[in-house]
Formats: C-alpha cells, sequence, structure tokens
C-alpha cells in the first residue's frame, strides 16, 4: 500500500509491507513535468501531423522516465508501416498523410513510476473542400 501526502512542501511517502511494516520518507523529489508540448493543432489533409512532447522529472528518476501517445483515451503501438511513427525516446509522435479522421485528442503521458504528468492536445484535420479544384 502506498500513501501520499505532504510534508514541509516536500513529498512524503509511506510504503507499508506485507509484513505490515511501515517504512516513512520524506525526500525533496521534482516532479514529473511536462515542459514543452504542442498547443491546439489544426492540419490541412493529407500534411503530416508532429507531436513534440519533453518532459522533465527527478534526476534519481530520469532513467524510469517514459513517454506514452494516446489517442482519445487509447494507447498508440504503431505497427510497421503504420502512418503512427513514435520517436525513439517516445518524445514525438507523427502521422502521416493525415485524414479527417485523425481528427482526436492526443495525450502525451511521461511517467516515471512514481509519478506521472499529462497533456492533452485537440487535432483537427480539414479534408479538402470543393474550392481547391
Amino acid at each position: 500500500m502506498t500513501d501520499r501526502r505532504i510534508c514541509g512542501g516536500k513529498d512524503f511517502w509511506k510504503w507499508c509491507a506485507f509484513s505490515l511494516e511501515c517504512y516513512e520518507l520524506c525526500v525533496n523529489a521534482e516532479r514529473t513535468e511536462i515542459k514543452d508540448f504542442p498547443r491546439a493543432q489544426v492540419i490541412s489533409a493529407p500534411d503530416d501531423i508532429t507531436l513534440t512532447c519533453r518532459a522533465v522529472t527527478d534526476p534519481s528518476e530520469a532513467h524510469n522516465l517514459r513517454l506514452q501517445w494516446r489517442r482519445n483515451g487509447d494507447v498508440i503501438n504503431p505497427a510497421p508501416a503504420s502512418r503512427y511513427v513514435i520517436s525513439d525516446d517516445g518524445s514525438q509522435l507523427t502521422i502521416r498523410q493525415s485524414r479527417v479522421t485523425d481528427t482526436a485528442t492526443y495525450t502525451c503521458r511521461a511517467e516515471n513510476g512514481v509519478d506521472f504528468d499529462t497533456v492533452e492536445v485537440p487535432v483537427t484535420v480539414r479534408g479538402w473542400s470543393s474550392a481547391h479544384h
């Protein structure tokens, strides 16, 4: 069981093992926070869409930092040859040859196993109109 509280402006964690032994620790940890993220996007099909998300976390947890992208709440796991491409470090989502059906709310989630932060980005893809003949 993990119980989270604030103590003296610092994160306070209390871990209780199955043996009912409890350990308390008051740490001065930096929260995981998304610092660089896209704003609402309006794109014209079939342009590519690129969303970038960068996060910071406590240096002691930096090796555990993971970025994850979601579309309308569902995790994006691009298959080979997919129009969805996620960079190796997870910081960038590219949707190739956008379609009107790519209109959605995209979420970047940064987590380190201790805490997390999320940012939602509404993306609107507009199709070709008859005025563009």
